[in-house]
């Protein structure tokens, strides 16, 4: 009994606690995480180039796998007007699936560093402008959907060697309950929303 409610309580710790993803690019791509204080490395875009690809092996021919959206039946049988309403309610039930997981997280700082470079100097000029006038709108559309704490920009233009590069640190802190249950409530209305049609072969639209 005390074994269970011992495990019981070390998973409600694990879901509570926050989970904190680093994400960095200088040349390469890392991700590192960071679980009740035990770091570790997710992924690393210099190791995985180092692993062999697979051999491929000769095995039996897989056969016709089933559509999930199957939109040809849907028009065929349902109609252009209730294939484009399921089209919208299944964008929909993405739509806020994405918000409910943006929910669980939070940027705690993010540190971008461009060095904008061209031909000539009117080229690096021309350049400057048009990275200044994507990145900032860019990163206030993101702001809508996630929060985000710190940040420090910084786009440098390169009139010398006329060289351009992207370096970037990002810290998240994600709430793992939040976040798994964003996941399963996608995972149920998604199912639901694609599911085969009944015996009758009719597509029934599914509100969100």
């Amino acid at each position: 009994m005390w074994i269970l409610l011992a495990i019981l309580g070390f998973l409600l710790v694990i879901l509570l606690w926050p989970v904190c993803l680093n994400v960095t690019y200088q040349g390469e791509l890392k991700v590192r995480a960071r679980v009740l204080g035990i770091p570790f490395t997710v992924f690393s875009e210099k190791k995985a180039a180092k692993k062999p690809a697979p051999a491929k092996t000769a095995g039996p021919v897989a056969g016709p796998k089933r559509k999930l959206l199957n939109l040809s039946r849907r028009l065929k049988e349902d109609g252009l007007w209730e294939t484009v309403s399921f089209l919208k309610e299944l964008a929909a039930i993405i739509l806020k699936g994405a918000q409910k997981l943006f929910r669980a997280a939070w940027v705690r700082s993010l540190k971008l560093d461009i060095q904008i470079g061209g031909e000539d100097a009117a080229k690096t000029a021309m350049n400057y402008g048009k990275v200044s006038a994507s990145v900032y709108p860019a990163l206030e559309i993101i702001g809508g959907f996630i929060r985000i704490g710190k940040k420090k920009i910084l786009l440098t233009p390169d009139f010398v060697t006329g060289t351009s590069g992207v370096q970037f640190a990002v810290k998240i802190w994600v709430c793992p309950v939040r976040a798994l249950w964003a996941g399963l409530w996608f995972l149920v209305r998604f199912s639901r929303q694609t599911s085969p049609p009944p015996a009758n072969g009719v597509y029934k639209s599914k509100k969100v």
